[in-house]
């Protein structure tokens, strides 16, 4: 992947086994495109894998 946003969106798309509703351009494009949706309007791009108790795999 070229880049976090891109794998970031790629994996999404693996474990949901579909596209998200999210932006797959890059991080400013992603925040604006959240806002604008009303979904996630956070800074970061990140993919939470696995959360077991306090420990979360991302």
């Amino acid at each position: 992947m070229p880049n976090c946003t891109a794998y970031a969106y790629a994996r999404a798309c693996e474990l949901l086994g579909k596209e998200p509703n999210l932006s797959s351009g890059s991080a400013n494009e992603r925040w604006e495109y959240n806002i604008n949706k009303k979904v996630y309007p956070y800074g970061h791009v990140a993919v939470v894998e696995e959360i077991n108790d306090s420990i979360i795999t991302f």
